[in-house]
């Protein structure tokens, strides 16, 4: 932890190897053991989760206490006992804060989610109580889907209440009282205003991808920025920031607003039942072919005639079947995440879409409710690319595309399989040959 651990004089780190991170054949899951950790009242924790596809899933929790902790010491003891009690059983081992190096591997990438100040109009500034940690499963599972390793750090402060910082929110409650159509601005201030008079927690998220994997970096933005316009839509999509660097560490000075960056005192306990779970489901699926293939263009690559694939994320499995179908005949194709860090994602995807040679939609209930995906197909029919529609089974165009696209036939694998499909992309992009 590098944001500043003053007086911090005791701390254990608990180490786990590779293996099911939540089951075992008695004594307390991991997941009991942090909800342990958290319960005596530490000043800081720090959460690492490495998931490679090669050499499995590990993890390790560290847990530090101050000078003016009662019985730290001893605090710490019986967190070791515990562990060593446990070795074996469930799969980690336990060690001393300072002989285990960080889990996030050299010479790769890290993205810490940066959230500045949001002010109305007026200039008064807002907030919302925020939970970045959710989007880490979505990332755990593209990952898996992509035949990636990505790291996960979460690491956590306690607090006291701020008073200060929440006087600074009231103006603009005070502007908003009694406008309806800005409720939803007045609720997360009220709950942002709730955990600032409290006790509880600041927390920084970090994401790591390797170096090489500029696919899969790419994608960490947009969902990282859909997961927080999900949680306060009233915070502008480009405010949303995004700090890429060499070193997995937290930065002392964050460009995030401190409103921000405050959490619940149930936050630690969230954090530890979404990661494990996530974890879990981890080991238990499947293997995936590899997504990213040598047909598919890079970001950068030289024009030539290339498919867009659109599809919703919860329809990864679709994307994938596409993707290899694609592979399998030689036409080279493009999707969301291939985006750079740091690229303008609406203009990558203006951009992708306006030279396309074909416009796959992966369409299905999940795609006709994305917002997003509604945007990206409308806009190919804007810029006169040709469509082809293709479903994992019978799905008939629904309200917001039935209008404008009813005409166009879905290709349906279910009932015709990838032949009939590869066709109609055939059709779409003579210039390329299969």
């Amino acid at each position: 932890m590098t944001a500043g651990r003053p007086g911090m004089s005791e701390a254990v780190r608990l180490t786990f190897r590779p293996g099911v991170p939540n089951e075992g054949t008695g004594g307390l899951p991991i997941r009991e053991i942090c909800d342990l950790a958290v319960s005596m009242g530490p000043e800081a924790l720090r959460f690492e989760l490495l998931s490679d596809p090669e050499s499995g899933l590990r993890s390790s929790l560290d847990v530090h206490f101050g000078d003016e902790t009662r019985g730290a010491h001893a605090l710490v003891s019986q967190l070791k006992k515990v562990a060593a009690r446990l070795e074996g059983e469930l799969g980690f081992q336990a060690s001393w804060f300072g002989e285990e190096q960080s889990l996030a591997p050299a010479d790769w990438q890290f993205c810490e989610l940066c959230v500045p100040t949001v002010a109305l109009p007026s200039g008064k500034p807002v907030g919302a109580a925020l939970r970045p940690a959710q989007a880490f499963p979505n990332l755990l599972e593209l990952a898996r889907l992509n035949g990636s390793a990505c790291y996960i750090c979460v690491e956590l402060q306690a607090v006291s209440q701020d008073l200060d910082t929440a006087r600074r929110l009231v103006p603009a409650m005070a502007e908003l009282d009694g406008v309806p159509r800005h409720q939803a601005i007045q609720d997360g201030i009220a709950e942002v205003l709730a955990l600032l008079k409290a006790d509880g927690w600041v927390s920084f998220e970090i994401f790591g991808t390797p170096r090489a994997e500029t696919a899969l970096a790419g994608v960490v933005e947009t969902t990282w920025r859909r997961h927080i316009g999900s949680q306060a839509s009233f915070i502008p999509a480009d405010v949303v920031k995004f700090q890429w660097r060499a070193e997995a560490d937290v930065e002392s000075e964050t460009s995030s607003d401190e409103v921000f960056l405050r959490r619940g005192p149930d936050y630690p306990g969230e954090v530890f039942a979404l990661l494990t779970d996530a974890a879990a489901e981890r080991i238990a699926a499947p293997e995936v072919p590899r997504l990213l293939t040598a047909r598919r263009i890079e970001t950068g690559a030289a024009a030539q005639p290339f498919a867009f694939l659109s599809y919703a994320h919860r329809d990864a499995a679709l994307m994938q079947r596409i993707a290899a179908a694609l592979d399998a005949s030689g036409i080279p194709y493009w999707y969301d995440s291939g985006i750079e860090p740091g690229s303008v994602w609406d203009e990558t995807l203006e951009r992708r879409i306006e030279t396309c040679a074909a416009f796959i939609a992966c369409v299905s209930d999940n795609y006709a409710a994305s917002k997003y995906c509604r945007r990206e197909m409308k806009f190919a029919d804007g810029a006169d690319r040709p469509i082809v529609p293709v479903s994992a089974d019978l799905w008939l165009w629904s309200p917001g595309l039935k209008f404008m696209f009813q005409e166009i036939q879905i290709a349906n694998l279910a009932a015709a399989g990838l032949e009939d499909f590869l066709a109609s992309v055939a059709r779409a992009m003579p210039e390329v040959e299969t």
